[in-house]
């Protein structure tokens, strides 16, 4: 990551893993909120996870992948997918765009 344009940064912890996020960058994201369905921390959790750890997939990836079967033992929906992707969007993805 490029260093702060004008020196204010603050850091993001998540995960364990430390993000240094420069304030004038912070900014130009554009989160859109969408209404707030009722997932239990544990599905969140669980699909947040998921996500880390199969790469930082796009949600339709992800909701292709349960779909289909392709991962074993996933205890989540693509429906809980959406939804937990579209209220919880992934900090580090957002900033590779």
């Amino acid at each position: 990551m490029n260093k702060p344009s004008n020196g204010h940064s603050f850091p993001i912890l998540r995960d364990g893993l430390k993000w240094m996020i420069d304030l004038e960058k912070l900014k130009e994201i554009k989160i859109k909120r969408k209404p707030i369905y009722c997932n239990t921390a544990s599905v969140a959790t669980q699909v947040l996870r998921l996500h880390e750890r199969m790469g930082h997939p796009a949600s339709e990836a992800m909701c292709t992948a349960i779909d289909f079967g392709a991962w074993k033992n996933v205890k989540i929906t693509a429906e809980q997918v959406h939804r937990v992707m579209k209220q919880n969007p992934c900090l580090p993805c957002i900033l590779a765009k």
